[in-house]
């Protein structure tokens, strides 16, 4: 006799590891990454934003718990509920992989942010570091991609001159 609840919980787990994504994991982590450093940069004047590791009480296996060694902070609920916000807005604005290149960029995008916010209680200057830093994040991260188009471009120009054949790009 076969029991089909069995398998067909089996095939919802298959289906859930499948659909698994471990991006979604390494961003999130980064986020909250983020978010206990605009914690840390504000400690002394809203210390409500987050503990740090070493006073949490907080029993996750998450990546701040284990590169922390009890010296980072970990943000508050609220908080990381605001960057979640936050990283949704500052995709629906400047898009996946660009920046937008008008003014007040970081103004624009605050403001997105705290007509969205469920919670009040975190200030509107913590709002600005947090997207002022994504922002800086974002820049950085395509910075390193143009240079590396460029290397490699550069490369093939070279490898074209010495081999007087056309190398194509990869």
């Amino acid at each position: 006799d076969i029991d089909y609840t069995q398998i067909s919980e089996e095939l919802y787990l298959l289906q859930q590891f499948e659909e698994f994504n471990d991006g979604t994991i390494c961003e999130d982590e980064g986020l909250k990454y983020v978010a206990g450093y605009v914690t840390f940069k504000f400690r002394n004047k809203y210390p409500s934003l987050g503990t740090c590791t070493a006073m949490s009480t907080n029993t996750e296996d998450d990546w701040i718990s284990y590169v922390s060694r009890g010296r980072l902070i970990t943000p508050s609920a609220s908080l990381l509920n605001l960057a979640n916000v936050m990283n949704v807005e500052f995709e629906k604005f400047h898009g996946a992989g660009t920046l937008q290149k008008g003014p007040w960029i970081f103004k624009t995008v605050t403001e997105k942010v705290l007509k969205r916010m469920m919670e009040k209680d975190i200030p509107s200057e913590v709002v600005s570091c947090l997207v002022r830093t994504r922002t800086y994040i974002r820049m950085r991260i395509l910075n390193k991609n143009t240079s590396a188009e460029s290397s490699k471009l550069k490369t093939n120009k070279k490898l074209s001159i010495f081999t007087n054949k056309k190398v194509y790009k990869f």
